[in-house]
């Protein structure tokens, strides 16, 4: 959950409905969306199904909708590690003294005109019909396309593709 507009390239204000806390106040969901942000090795990742509450001065995140999504959460001596579906290393945070977790991301802003993109790899995903990596790499490599220089694997996440998706 999240109060912070910016933090959302698109809102599906159709979703709404109201969340209750812990504290047995409830506030209003005002929509719902994927919000993208950049880890601390510069990849990007994506938390879908974010629930946008304007009432909210923090993000929340929700432990429970993490596990029911495929997440492993493993908490062991003061320190919380959060493991995607397929096991990848997500986040390792400790416990704050006031016994909360605090995980601090980085919001990654939208790219805008990714097509003139100066990243090879990126500006060839976006033109050919945002192809994934291994099909790009391939063209290469069987000199499918004509023209078409040596890529780089690119892990970050692309908006559009997750748009679409």
């Amino acid at each position: 959950m999240s109060g912070s507009r910016a933090a959302f390239t698109e809102l599906d204000a159709a979703v709404c409905g109201t969340v209750r806390f812990g504290d047995d106040s409830v506030a209003r969901i005002e929509g719902c969306s994927t919000i993208v942000f950049r880890c601390k090795n510069g990849e990007q990742r994506a938390f879908r199904g974010v629930y946008y509450i304007p009432r909210l001065t923090t993000n929340i995140m929700s432990v429970g909708q993490l596990d029911e999504v495929g997440y492993k959460i493993i908490v062991d001596d003061g320190v919380m590690t959060i493991r995607e579906p397929g096991w990848k290393l997500l986040a390792r945070i400790r416990r704050s003294a006031n016994r909360l977790y605090v995980l601090n991301i980085n919001i990654a802003q939208p790219v805008a005109l990714a097509s003139r993109t100066q990243e090879e790899a990126r500006r060839w995903h976006s033109r050919l019909g945002h192809v994934n990596m291994n099909t790009l790499r391939k063209m290469v490599r069987e000199e499918i396309v004509r023209g078409l220089p040596a890529i780089e694997h690119d892990n970050r996440l692309c908006e559009a593709c997750l748009a679409g998706k």
